[in-house]
């Protein structure tokens, strides 16, 4: 089955959701250093990585004229793999969707590394 689905971040959170069926909320938000809101630090682990390289893309693509965190972009995804449809290619929301992609098909990967003890790190861990 073929879902089509727009909008931001929240479309982030479905793709993770759709790749490793678990909350991206509950799972990501505060996981390890990078994952959620701001980060620093070395990655505790894959799942961190993912997050971290994530980081560095939004940061690579975010201008005055593109803020990836709420730009509305579409995708179409099963459950093997997500694919961005947005044109032109180098526009800010395709840019987005491709961060976006990378790190939910990077969470899927290294599903296997999760820990749920990396989750609510202490802001010294962090």
């Amino acid at each position: 089955m073929v879902v089509q689905i727009y909008g931001g971040i929240i479309q982030f959170g479905f793709m993770i959701e759709k790749m490793v069926h678990r909350s991206a909320l509950k799972s990501y938000a505060f996981y390890g250093c990078h994952c959620g809101a701001g980060g620093s630090g070395w990655p505790v682990d894959e799942i961190d990585w993912c997050c971290h390289v994530h980081d560095c893309c939004f940061e690579s693509i975010t201008t005055k004229r593109c803020y990836p965190y709420w730009v509305f972009y579409r995708y179409h995804h099963n459950n093997e793999d997500i694919t961005c449809l947005d044109e032109p290619l180098d526009g800010c929301a395709r840019k987005a969707c491709e961060c976006d992609r990378t790190a939910a098909l990077c969470f899927k990967r290294y599903d296997s590394a999760y820990s749920s003890s990396n989750n609510f790190l202490s802001k010294s861990t962090r």
